[in-house]
């Protein structure tokens, strides 16, 4: 059984309460939107990653695994990287060793 995903949610603004059916996006998260009755732009409220997770009447679907994920991503490039530079000083010279390396992973670590 596969469950459908919806991509259109309603919009409702906290302002004037005026209601509004808009497509969810799902390749980004939406930060602003503008009501299209007073005006007022909308953000998204504090722990919510867009306008349709905290106004909408459904929560964007996957937007939370697309940010862990580039999250992940980042990090796992991030400690390759820092993997690779102690690979390299840890066989060079002690006069060309750079000593910040294992000061600055060692604090990464605690």
């Amino acid at each position: 059984m596969t469950k459908k995903i919806q991509l259109s949610s309603t919009i409702i603004c906290p302002e004037c309460g005026f209601k509004k059916e808009e497509t969810m996006p799902t390749d980004s998260c939406q930060f602003f939107y503008e009501c299209t009755n007073c005006g007022k732009i909308l953000k998204p409220k504090v722990d919510d990653c867009c306008v349709y997770c905290s106004y909408g009447s459904v929560n964007v679907p996957g937007s939370m695994a697309i940010a862990i994920g580039s999250l992940v991503d980042d990090a796992i490039i991030y400690v390759e990287n820092i993997y690779k530079q102690l690979r390299k000083n840890v066989v060079l010279p002690p006069e060309e060793k750079n000593p910040l390396l294992p000061w600055f992973t060692g604090h990464l670590l605690k």
